[in-house]
Order: structure tokens, then sequence, then C-alpha cells
């Protein structure tokens, strides 16, 4: 605790002396937890696979690149009927482009898997 030293906010500075004397408290006082410490801070490699529950998935067969917007099939073609004039809005000149999107977000969405997979 002598080295300890918080100008500042009061509570701020209490907080930050409490956590400093709990850190100097395990690493100083030997205790199970201080042994445990000791005893695990030089490991290197593969931590978990002893780890209870843990177990490998393959994700291979779970991730679907079917149609990103639904069944594959574009909507037909949509009648409305605006002040007394029935209007057609051409969906089938949309879907291509919808289905590109689709692709292209499907692609995203694989690639930010990748990354948080090979982050963990």
């Amino acid at each position: 605790m002598q080295g300890f030293g918080c100008e500042g906010d009061a509570i701020f500075c209490a907080i930050a002396k409490e956590q400093h004397r709990r850190a100097c408290k395990l690493f100083d006082d030997k205790s199970a937890e201080s042994d445990l410490y000791d005893k695990e801070k030089g490991k290197e490699g593969e931590q978990t696979k002893d780890l209870p529950g843990n177990k490998e998935e393959s994700m291979a067969n779970r991730i679907s690149t079917a149609n990103a917007f639904g069944g594959g099939q574009c909507i037909r073609d949509l009648n409305i009927v605006v002040v007394g004039k029935s209007v057609t809005l051409p969906m089938s000149k949309i879907c291509p482009s919808l289905e590109i999107i689709g692709n292209i977000m499907v692609a995203v969405s694989l690639l930010l898997a990748i990354r948080i997979v090979g982050r963990g």
C-alpha cells in the first residue's frame, strides 16, 4: 500500500485503493487463491481441453447458404389501385438485384463468423 497514490474524484480513488489493496493481498499473502494463481500462471498451450462439458462441434452442416430472402422464388408483380387507377409494381425486375444483395449478405456473414471464431 505504500506505493499507492491517487488524485481526483474521491470515490474513484477509494475504489482504486481497494482494488490495489486486494491485489497486494492476493500476491503477498499466501492463500488457496494465490497458490492456484502461482500454479496456473506459467502454463502454455491448450488450456481448455480438460474442462467439463468441453467438446468440438462441426459447423459445416449448420450454416445454410440458401437464398437469404426466403424460399428462392421471386414474389409476383403487385397490382395496386391508386386513386382509382391500377398500378403494377414489377417485382420480377427487382428480384435479381435482391438475390445478389442476399448472396453478398451471406458472404459477409460467413466472413464475420470466421473472424469471430479465429479470434476466439
